[in-house]
């Protein structure tokens, strides 16, 4: 992809469990139509609190974290309550990245409890902040920073 003239990272997130079925719904026609300009980048919320913490920090029992521990989880962390995140990227000169933003809000807002963030409404260490310079190009090594390690074992080594 060439470079575009201007990006605008940005986050949604979305209250409930069961809100899947309607992101997956909304967010096939807008990637088709190239609203959605790169691949859709939708997590559960424990894989975004896995950023700040491990399962330990969060919860000691046996197996899964329950479901009422995860609205607990996220309470504590940056965005608020939820249990989806969409992070996306719009691209080109700011009046086709504020139509296409537009677009995205318009669709997405229809899920109720849904929230809006950019990058400087997020901490300075947050993943939102990472993905601007994954979406505009530039390596980013944040995410192996929670990797288990080693992730290659070689004899000898």
């Amino acid at each position: 992809m060439p470079e575009p003239e201007g990006a605008q990272v940005f986050m949604f997130t979305f209250p409930r469990e069961e809100d899947l079925e309607a992101l997956v719904d909304i967010i096939r026609p807008l990637r088709i139509q190239q609203v959605i300009a790169n691949f859709p980048h939708l997590r559960h919320v424990l894989q975004e609190a896995a950023v700040y913490g491990n399962k330990a920090s969060y919860y000691d029992g046996p197996g899964a974290i329950p479901d009422d521990k995860i609205d607990e989880i996220s309470s504590k962390l940056w965005m608020g309550k939820c249990r989806w995140l969409y992070y996306g990227c719009v691209y080109g000169d700011e009046a086709f990245r504020n139509a296409q933003l537009n677009n995205i809000k318009k669709a997405f807002f229809k899920i109720p409890g849904a929230k809006f963030f950019l990058p400087e409404d997020s901490p300075e260490y947050s993943y939102l902040r990472s993905r601007v310079n994954i979406y505009c190009g530039r390596p980013d090594l944040r995410e192996l920073e929670y990797a288990p390690l080693p992730l290659i074992s070689l004899p000898g080594l």
